[in-house]
């Protein structure tokens, strides 16, 4: 989830106010990321892995750059800010949970702010207090679904070695079958890859800071070893754990 993206840099390109009419658009893929509070009305996405989303009525959405969708709406208004980053890898991803007043207070100050173009800085310290505020939402969300709880538990505990898909459904209370088929059509791929996601992630922060070696980062990261950590590396990414590391510290 993006509010749990610790490391999260980014830079605001545009904040919004979008009335939405009725009706189904296709959208090509952006270079930029949205998150988006919708004030009114909702919208039903499907991406082109077959993920169905959908969006109410105070719902806050995530969409990834470079991702083409298909979307019917309501008619309705959005707040919506766009924005650049690599921290964050992903597909789409709905917040259903009640948001507070002070994250909506949030969203319609951040776009006033935008409006007003006086202190990039203030701009920035708003989302980051939307983020803390979708985090802090997140949790007490949890607290109510086995689901999120699961998600949770996953994303909390990601570098443990002896984690696993069953360990996590069986400590919430969620059958293994109903966790694989709902976290695949929030998050658009399986437990597993977002797993090894959040453990490639880890591990080459600890490497990019030079302190830690290969196997070192493998063990930090929740994976076996360093040969099975450098394996993984080059199958998604195609060279080794150090030289993707540094690649992506000039980035």
């Amino acid at each position: 989830m993006l509010y749990h993206c610790d490391h999260l840099t980014f830079k605001i390109i545009s904040v919004n106010r979008i009335k939405n009419k009725k009706g189904r658009i296709c959208v090509g893929g952006r270079p930029f990321h949205a998150l988006a509070f919708r004030c009114s009305g909702n919208g039903r996405f499907l991406l082109p892995n077959g993920q169905r989303l959908y969006s109410g009525e105070k719902n806050i959405f995530f969409m990834s750059a470079d991702m083409p969708y298909e979307v019917e709406y309501t008619d309705g208004e959005t707040l919506v800010v766009h924005f650049l980053s690599q921290d964050y890898k992903t597909t789409a991803e709905n917040y259903d949970f009640q948001p507070s007043a002070r994250l909506i207070y949030l969203f319609e100050e951040i776009f006033k702010q935008w409006q007003k173009q006086e202190c990039i800085y203030a701009i920035n310290a708003l989302f980051y207090q939307i983020l803390h505020e979708l985090r802090k939402a997140g949790k007490e969300n949890c607290l109510q679904e086995p689901f999120f709880q699961a998600v949770e538990y996953l994303e909390t505990r990601f570098n443990e070695q002896d984690l696993s898909i069953a360990k996590i459904c069986r400590e919430c209370g969620i059958s293994t079958a109903n966790f694989r088929l709902k976290f695949g059509r929030v998050y658009g791929v399986s437990p597993i890859e977002y797993l090894t996601r959040l453990r490639i992630g880890y591990g080459l922060r600890l490497l990019s800071d030079k302190t830690f070696t290969v196997e070192q980062a493998a063990q930090e990261c929740g994976f076996s070893d360093g040969k099975y950590f450098s394996r993984i590396i080059k199958k998604n990414y195609g060279i080794s754990p150090l030289r993707l590391a540094k690649k992506i510290s000039m980035e």
